[in-house]
């Protein structure tokens, strides 16, 4: 284990950085998947922007002298809700803009208005999930324990925000994180099927 490396909360700083680490996962991601291919219009750092921005995803960073060279997303869930976990940078955004606050406040009644309540009765309670959504290190930085300290990160931030159950999904081919979620009692708990037309 490398100690120069330190685990931090990602900020909206890091979207640049984190944008790249986000654009290489999902590369790495197509030699599991072939039929995945990035959309020529994907524009990373501006969906990392918004993420970090909007408080409903917490991201630990990896960093070595001022280099990002991982990742781990996290996400809490409230039944099918995705929770805000982190402070939101766009709360005091539209303080600001107090006028355009009630234009929104306006708009948003108006199609509350129009559009039809159904109130759908749930099938089941609703429980807090943490989930693990995303993580990356770079290829030279892999094995050097820097994914044992996200876990260990990631599911210590899960506990004080008092989760009842915690889910990741892997490619069935990737064994090495597979076997690594096994050691820290993770069990297989579904199997999703697939077949292409």
């Amino acid at each position: 284990m490398d100690s120069r490396i330190i685990i931090r909360t990602a900020n909206v700083d890091d979207s640049q950085a984190l944008g790249k680490l986000y654009q290489a996962l999902f590369l790495d991601q197509a030699k599991y998947d072939p039929r995945l291919k990035l959309d020529p219009k994907f524009e990373p750092e501006r969906l990392l922007r918004i993420m970090l921005l909007n408080g409903r995803h917490k991201f630990f960073v990896a960093v070595d002298q001022e280099r990002i060279v991982g990742f781990f997303q996290v996400n809490i869930f409230y039944g099918d809700q995705l929770l805000q976990i982190m402070p939101s940078e766009l709360e005091g955004f539209w303080k600001k803009l107090h006028p355009l606050r009630i234009v929104r406040k306006a708009l948003k009644t108006m199609l509350n208005w129009l559009e039809p309540r159904v109130e759908v009765p749930p099938t089941f309670e609703k429980i807090r999930a943490g989930y693990l959504a995303n993580s990356y290190v770079l290829p030279e930085y892999q094995g050097q324990g820097i994914y044992r300290r996200f876990s260990e990160q990631a599911l210590e931030f899960l506990r004080q925000h008092k989760v009842d159950i915690v889910y990741f999904n892997a490619y069935l081919d990737n064994q090495i994180v597979i076997n690594f979620w096994k050691k820290q009692g993770f069990k297989i708990s579904k199997v999703i099927m697939t077949k292409d037309l």
